[in-house]
């Protein structure tokens, strides 16, 4: 790993670290909240390792599924509430992306990095637009937390799907058709879960 490569993610762990907390720090104790953010970030770290040892090409997945575990370890291990956890982990997880984007963009200097890096800051606005917002919104009568964080993660995998279907060469693609099998499924299920928060009872 270059130097510019750990500088930039190591700029986005504490970036990450800070959102998460400051997400999270109304409802939960400091402890609990750093205790949460060390597991995710170590899985996602682990998931890493062990993608570029055996299966260098899915390292996003693999890195991904890391952080998933980390969050269903929070849940079970720290009694975090599941959407606020979601909520603080997509918050975070975008400032950390932006950081990787910002550093592939200065290292190749690429249309198609620059092109993901303004998308991902992109989200990151439009997270706060609708963090602010949502509960207005009339067919969300549930009011529920969860809203922002599952629709830019949605929205995440479904451009992810869209660039793959597009055949866009982007570093943290695996084969095109398969990353458009994976990622609009998980953008799916992103949508479902906001549809179905939608009609629970407030």
């Amino acid at each position: 790993m270059s130097p510019g490569v750990l500088i930039f993610n190591l700029v986005g762990v504490f970036m990450f670290m800070y959102f998460y907390w400051r997400k999270l720090k109304d409802d939960f104790s400091s402890t609990a909240i750093f205790n949460s953010a060390f597991t995710i970030i170590f899985l996602v770290i682990a998931g890493f390792l062990i993608a570029v040892k055996f299966m260098p090409q899915w390292w996003f997945w693999f890195s991904f599924v890391g952080a998933l575990t980390g969050v269903v370890l929070s849940l079970s291990k720290l009694s975090l509430y599941k959407y606020e956890t979601i909520e603080a982990g997509t918050l975070g997880f975008l400032v950390w992306i932006s950081m990787m984007s910002l550093n592939e963009y200065l290292k190749t200097t690429q249309f198609l990095s620059l092109v993901g890096l303004f998308v991902v800051l992109l989200l990151f606005l439009v997270y706060f637009v609708l963090d602010k917002h949502y509960k207005r919104f009339s067919w969300y009568k549930s009011g529920r937390v969860g809203f922002s964080g599952l629709t830019i993660l949605g929205l995440f995998f479904l451009i992810r799907a869209v660039f793959a279907l597009m055949n866009l060469d982007m570093i943290s693609f695996i084969e095109y058709e398969l990353e458009v099998v994976i990622s609009g499924a998980v953008s799916f299920v992103c949508f479902m879960l906001v549809y179905n928060l939608s009609k629970q009872e407030t």
